[in-house]
């Protein structure tokens, strides 16, 4: 299994203004393949599977045991 922590560090890096966020994930997710999972498909024991993470600033921060006054 190949995992990728910091997909949403790839969108930043590709992102284009002029682009709408769909287009620009789909950038990012051609990236991906093009990068990282293409030559992974080259090993002699490529993974069978993939998964990407996002956001995990946010995942941290609403994980974490404190105690919030709202």
């Amino acid at each position: 299994m190949a995992i990728f922590t910091k997909f949403d560090d790839l969108i930043t890096q590709v992102y284009d203004r002029k682009k709408e966020d769909k287009e620009n994930r789909e950038v990012a997710y051609a990236t991906l393949e093009e990068k990282f999972k293409k030559p992974l498909k080259g090993y002699n024991f490529p993974p069978h599977a993939y998964v990407q993470f996002e956001c995990m600033f946010l995942l941290s921060f609403f994980s974490t045991n404190r105690s919030w006054d709202l």
